[in-house]
């Protein structure tokens, strides 16, 4: 069962990544945020660096040639980007394969979320020897390499396909038309000409218009020669400059990196990880188009993790999951033991969504000294975690609150064909256990779980009966547990 999701993210095959397909002209491309060459195949080898035309990293849509392949590994020749000069081609180096877009594929992920990303992780490297107690820095490398992953339509459309059971009923679900692209007119001043005085031609006393005419006519031939010049010029990237929020999304990695307990980084992790952000963002799909558009150009990412350091014990080993400044969401290795097929993910994961969305979160405001503030923030940035995350800890949220974020991710999940019952029959399943060590803690903060059960299955049932949810069937159990034994639970 383990080589199910090795065929589902082993899409990228060696002929096509090497170009010897037919079908394919051009090689693979960048689809990554922060794709790195590396000098050897290894997760934690050294960068090579690039010229200063390139930028820190691979830029977005690069051409690669692959020149030899070591498993996953792929030995490849980033082609040289327009005008750029010979002595700054790219030496080839390594790259991972889940890093690259086959042709004609495309990323299921916005460019300006990528984008955003890629100027957070520029951040983050610049600043992270300097940040003082720092350590983790191999949790760092291992966020940073998982964040460049991506996984590109053919392979979403292919796992929704081979769904193991198909919805009793069709979906509802219509998809949020776009607007019609807007027609632009550019009107170019200087190319229209003004009416002149026929009563002089302009060639007496101080009529002589016609000479300012040609000095502004040869000003705007000087300009435009100039700016064309300009362009040739192959120049290096330009990344905003750092502010609040890149700063919070800093201190998450911070955060993640000095507290999370890591599974070791290994290519079955890798293939999982995707298959987590993959049920992710098929749940994501089916929410409402206020909570899409909310995530759309946010750099959102699922990390597994054993537990948390530092925080509580409670959080060494039991159910949770955690949002973190920058959109990291941890979710603990025994909330994924706890579920029982990939419906039930998906519920986990949409309601991660939906809970922040509604929350409307805010920066906190970091000192022109943040660095120095990251150690001592990090206290109250725990009791906020808790506020954020449980009712027990925040007067704003209540039962009520529980139960709407509860239905608004079982819609999410139904409209995606996933079994409308999952999020119900999970959660009611570790009610009756909720006396076991790794879920005590999850009820103990929760308010009136008695009442929050009972009312959500009497809502599920009044929405199911008039065609509010979607009664969607699949489960895919097989190929959840292909993923459970992967990541040994």
């Amino acid at each position: 069962m383990k080589f199910i999701l090795f065929l589902f993210f082993g899409l990228l095959s060696l002929n096509e990544l090497c170009g010897i397909s037919n079908a394919s002209t051009t090689g693979p491309q960048v689809g990554g945020a922060w794709v790195r060459l590396h000098e050897s195949p290894n997760f934690f080898s050294k960068k090579k660096n690039l010229a200063s035309v390139w930028g820190p990293n691979l830029p977005i849509g690069a051409q690669v040639k692959v020149v030899d392949i070591y498993g996953r590994w792929l030995f490849a020749h980033p082609a040289p980007l327009k005008r750029m000069k010979k002595q700054h081609y790219a030496k080839p180096g390594w790259i991972y394969n889940r890093m690259l877009l086959l042709p004609g594929d495309r990323p299921i992920r916005s460019l300006a979320s990528r984008t955003s990303l890629s100027w957070i992780e520029f951040h983050a490297s610049n600043s992270w020897k300097s940040i003082p107690s720092s350590s983790g820095g191999k949790n760092f490398a291992t966020s940073q390499f998982l964040s460049s992953l991506i996984i590109g339509s053919a392979t979403m459309n292919k796992l929704k396909k081979l769904d193991e059971q198909s919805s009793a009923i069709a979906p509802s679900w219509v998809r949020r038309s776009r607007s019609a692209l807007r027609k632009f007119d550019f009107l170019i001043e200087s190319a229209i000409a003004k009416p002149i005085d026929k009563t002089n031609l302009g060639f007496s006393g101080a009529h002589l218009a016609f000479l300012k005419i040609e000095s502004k006519k040869a000003a705007a031939l000087r300009a435009i020669r100039a700016q064309k010049i300009k362009e040739k010029r192959l120049k290096p990237p330009v990344f905003p400059k750092i502010n609040n929020e890149i700063i919070n999304a800093i201190f998450g990695r911070y955060f993640f990196a000095t507290r999370a307990i890591l599974p070791k980084l290994s290519h079955e992790e890798v293939d999982t990880h995707l298959y987590l952000q993959s049920v992710a963002m098929r749940a994501l799909s089916g929410c409402t188009p206020e909570v899409r558009e909310y995530w759309e150009n946010r750099p959102w990412r699922f990390f597994r993790v054993h537990g948390m350091k530092g925080i509580s014990s409670a959080y060494d080993s039991s159910w949770f999951t955690f949002w973190l400044p920058g959109h990291q969401f941890l979710i603990s290795s025994e909330a994924l033991r706890q579920v029982q097929n990939e419906a039930e993910l998906a519920f986990v994961l949409a309601r991660n969504f939906v809970h922040i969305q509604k929350l409307a979160l805010r920066d906190h405001k970091f000192s022109m000294n943040w660095k120095k503030e990251f150690s001592t923030y990090v206290p109250k940035f725990e009791q906020y975690l808790k506020k954020i995350h449980y009712a027990k800890f925040n007067p704003k949220l209540d039962v009520g609150t529980e139960i709407n974020t509860d239905m608004a991710a079982t819609r999410c999940v139904a409209n995606q064909d996933y079994f409308y019952g999952a999020g119900l029959k999970m959660l009611k399943r570790a009610y009756r256990k909720r006396h076991l060590p790794e879920l005590e803690n999850f009820w103990a903060m929760s308010m009136g779980p008695e009442y929050r059960l009972k009312e959500f299955t009497h809502r599920l049932e009044s929405e199911l009966a008039s065609g509010n949810v979607v009664s969607g069937a699949v489960l895919n159990e097989k190929r959840y547990h292909a993923a459970k034994k992967i990541w040994n639970l």
